[in-house]
């Protein structure tokens, strides 16, 4: 399976791209100039990859930062997560989207190499209900 992974280089990001590479999936990152507030280039990146999945780790995460500069920090999580959205609602064919907290729950099912992870967390507790109805879901 070809997994684009956007925060690669965070500190989450590289366990799971080296998770990624060890279970024999495909690994793919956004080149690293890449701002994910820039639409049309993050558009072509996401076609041109073909990833089977899209897991989004990126993410402005420093809570002093947060702080600092709140538009930013709601720039780069808000609308680059929605520009990373509409950018795998245009690519053909369409990946799949798995955020990282139902990564437990909905993983396996796009990576089979994460149900013998040592890192997989039990399953949601929560009823069907309660949870968020766009977890796990197909984009589109």
């Amino acid at each position: 399976m070809r997994v684009l992974v956007t925060g690669s280089r965070g500190f989450v990001g590289t366990w799971f791209m080296a998770h990624l590479a060890e279970s024999g999936d495909e690994a793919l990152e956004l080149p690293e100039d890449l701002d994910i507030l820039d639409r049309q280039a993050l558009r072509a990146v996401v076609q041109e990859t073909g990833a089977d999945a899209i897991c989004h780790l990126a993410a402005q995460a420093a809570v002093g930062r947060s702080w600092q500069d709140p538009y930013d920090t709601f720039a780069v999580n808000a609308v680059g997560t929605l520009n990373l959205c509409s950018a795998a609602l245009g690519a053909e064919p369409r990946p799949w989207s798995a955020p990282p907290r139902s990564m437990a729950r909905y993983a396996p099912r796009l990576c089979p190499s994460l149900k013998t992870s040592p890192w997989r967390l039990p399953p949601l507790t929560r009823p069907a209900r309660q949870r968020p109805r766009w977890s796990g879901y197909k984009l589109g």
